[in-house]
């Protein structure tokens, strides 16, 4: 059920590491990657990323359960838990958890996505954050810090957790709706990612989820998971909108405020709790 893996490139032999050492990753202190057993074609590819990004000097670790009989989604809660249970009796602080789709972004070099990890996870929170997502979409994200954004984000295929993170994790045992991305985007506070992703997942093969569902899912693919800013200003102007309409129509309609008062009076009104909100959260209070 677990499986180290595989050498036989130029960041694994101690020879060529020495004259090329590659991506500087030492700040995780575990790698582990979560690969059904049935899947080696998913092993061989996670292998040969793990290889390219460098990743392989901090001897990754495999889980590979077997499908779960209550399926996909119950599957993937199980998998991430008994990871979590793994690095808690190692004690880890900050561990990069993978699924086997993962792919680095060629838009960049492995050196720069690890210095560029590396930097994010340092202005973070240290006694606060959960979690650190390298690849997610998220419908809501707000300016943290210099390129690194407070997430709401959907996909588990490439996330940092901590210790506070990892005991998140076991302390929400596996269940069968909502899925665990979508839970943890709702519940888990104190998340934080790129503002762009710099890590994907394939699209060259069925998911394990998607050969469930006996379709393409169309949020696995790598376009979906980009900045998106449109997202982000679309439920801003949605929730915007709401509280305006909510503010006029008490100030018009119940307290019978002109219509020109109540409008200039509802614009500050519907602002005030999403300032508030944004001001609390680059706090770090919630």
């Amino acid at each position: 059920m677990w499986q180290e893996l595989e050498g036989g490139c130029e960041y694994c032999s101690t020879k060529l590491a020495t004259k090329n050492p590659g991506p500087d990753w030492s700040f995780l202190e575990s790698v582990v990657v979560i690969c059904l057993r049935e899947r080696d074609d998913r092993f061989a590819e996670a292998c040969g990323e793990l290889h390219y990004s460098g990743l392989c000097q901090r001897k990754p670790i495999f889980y590979r359960p077997d499908r779960h009989p209550e399926g996909f989604v119950v599957g993937c809660w199980d998998s991430h838990l008994q990871v979590a249970r793994r690095l808690a009796e190692r004690g880890n602080k900050c561990a990069l958890v993978l699924e086997d789709d993962f792919y680095l972004t060629r838009e960049c070099s492995p050196e720069e996505v690890a210095d560029r990890t590396n930097s994010m996870l340092a202005i973070l929170p240290q006694d606060k954050w959960k979690r650190f997502m390298l690849g997610h979409m998220s419908w809501l994200h707000l300016p943290y810090r210099a390129n690194v954004s407070r997430v709401f984000g959907l996909f588990t295929h490439a996330v940092v957790l901590s210790q506070r993170g990892i005991e998140w994790v076991l302390n929400n045992p596996p269940q069968s709706f909502p899925p665990i991305d979508s839970t943890m985007a709702i519940r888990m506070s104190h998340s934080y990612g790129p503002v762009e992703s710099l890590v994907f997942q394939r699209v060259t093969s069925k998911s394990d989820r998607s050969a469930q569902l006996n379709s393409q899912d169309p949020l696995m693919y790598p376009e979906n998971m980009r900045e998106n800013t449109w997202r982000v200003w679309l439920v801003w102007a949605v929730a915007l909108l709401a509280l305006f309409l909510i503010f006029f129509g008490v100030l018009y309609f119940l307290c019978k405020v002109r219509w020109r008062v109540a409008l200039i009076v509802s614009i500050p009104l519907a602002l005030a709790p999403l300032i508030v909100g944004w001001v609390l959260i680059l706090t770090d209070v919630v």
